[in-house]
């Protein structure tokens, strides 16, 4: 938030209304700066929970999207007299995402395969012998009249 007051009256007893404020808000407490020039105020969070990252948003979303709304976010934490000339939200996302899972076994995979075809070969030869066999016991079975 850029606030038009000058820098020095954001004391630490201004700082620590903001930072009460902010953990009453939304149930995390943020690392609060200010930067003179025109006074920027900065609260940054750290690991944020689901919950404090939801209502974080909704503050944002609400009561940090406009000028005026910042600036009766600042007079509600009780500093009054800071009014906000621009405001901006930055959301910067650190996520850690699990390594990827192990490539296949191939080895078991081989194995299944060749598995497979050995007995579909073993399959084959026995349907074919037994159609072979078959076929001879016929013609050897009928005898001439």
């Amino acid at each position: 938030m850029v606030v038009d007051v000058d820098c020095t009256i954001f004391s630490t007893e201004a700082k620590a209304l903001l930072v009460a404020f902010w953990l009453a808000k939304i149930g995390a407490t943020p690392e609060v700066t200010g930067s003179c020039g025109s006074l920027r105020i900065q609260s940054v969070f750290t690991n944020l929970d689901a919950t404090a990252f939801r209502k974080l948003q909704i503050v944002g979303a609400t009561a940090l999207s406009t000028n005026e709304g910042a600036t009766a976010f600042l007079s509600q934490a009780g500093l009054e007299g800071y009014p906000v000339t621009s405001v901006t939200v930055t959301q910067v996302l650190d996520s850690a995402y699990p390594p990827p899972s192990a490539p296949p076994d191939t080895a078991k995979e081989i194995g299944i395969i060749v598995g497979c075809v050995i007995a579909g070969i073993v399959v084959l030869v026995l349907a074919a012998a037994a159609f072979f066999v078959l076929r001879k016991k016929k013609k050897q079975s009928v005898a001439p009249s």
